[in-house]
């Protein structure tokens, strides 16, 4: 139901946004670093999600002031950093999923595009939204953010957030990961393979990196062998490898080789064990 309430985008019927403000601003000289909760700010917490405040927030905050929407980045992230509201808040984002649009959308405005991001990025470490996110269109909608936005502090936004969701290192987290990719595979890696393709140095560098994050995570073992076992996906980890054209793709290079993580001395023993491998069985067959 979740599922369907997003793609259908359905809008709110929020509340003038002058009314938020005494509440917000409350919440907002929380320091985002504290995690227990305050016995005097359990009503106000509660009485956003009761009162749909919160929803209508995000559904304002293209109106507000800097300052006053920059206080509802800082009443989102308490609220999802609280121990003790991670419930009411993962069953208010269930019953109210349309606020991940707002928030994803968010990337196109580009005079708030990181104050939607930094809520972005907080609410995906919660499992009830990185479930939301990955079985829905959202998780699609940030490949072309990545590819056509202009703004190099937007793309970076949106990397990072999009990194968190595959490979923040939380076992519930990896395993919800994990079955997405399993079942995505194909549409995943196609999309994926384009960032790999792409012209700015600053997306194929770290979309490298990312890869090689995702492949080499135990719980996707099943699908690194699945990537791995396609020629198309080495040909392009090759391209990068091999293509000069300035110094950036050298930069690669280099980085691939001789950086800490050596990415592509990864993926080609990978590759080469996986091709062994496979011979091996083929010769088996006729003994």
């Amino acid at each position: 139901a979740q599922i369907k309430k997003i793609e259908s985008k359905e809008d709110p019927l929020p509340s003038d946004y002058k009314q938020l403000t005494p509440m917000i601003a409350k919440i907002s000289t929380v320091t985002n670093s504290e995690e227990i909760l305050p016995d005097d700010k359990i009503p106000t917490l509660e009485s956003l999600v009761s009162t749909n405040l919160l929803k209508s927030s995000l559904y304002h905050m293209k109106k507000m002031t800097p300052k006053d929407a920059n206080s509802v980045v800082q009443m989102w992230v308490y609220a999802l950093r609280v121990i003790d509201f991670v419930k009411p808040i993962d069953d208010y984002i269930r019953a109210n999923p349309e606020v991940l649009v707002y928030l994803i959308e968010g990337f196109n405005r580009d005079q708030m595009a990181l104050m939607y991001g930094q809520i972005l990025r907080q609410a995906v470490k919660h499992e009830a939204v990185l479930f939301l996110i990955l079985n829905s269109s959202l998780i699609w909608r940030f490949f072309p953010f990545i590819l056509e936005k202009t703004s190099y502090q937007i793309v970076q936004d949106v990397f990072g957030t999009f990194k968190i969701i595959m490979t923040r290192q939380v076992k519930d987290h990896k395993k919800v990961v994990a079955t997405f990719l399993a079942r995505n595979f194909r549409k995943f890696f196609s999309n994926f393979n384009q960032l790999l393709k792409c012209k700015q140095y600053h997306i194929k560098r770290q979309s490298l990196k990312l890869l090689s994050e995702i492949l080499q995570e135990r719980c996707n073992f099943k699908v690194m062998l699945k990537y791995i076992g396609e020629p198309d996906n080495l040909q392009i980890i090759i391209d990068n490898m091999s293509k000069s054209e300035g110094r950036s793709n050298k930069g690669i290079r280099f980085e691939s080789f001789h950086g800490p993580e050596n990415q592509i001395v990864h993926f080609c023993n990978v590759f080469n064990s996986n091709i062994q491998f496979s011979l091996a069985a083929q010769c088996s067959n006729f003994m």
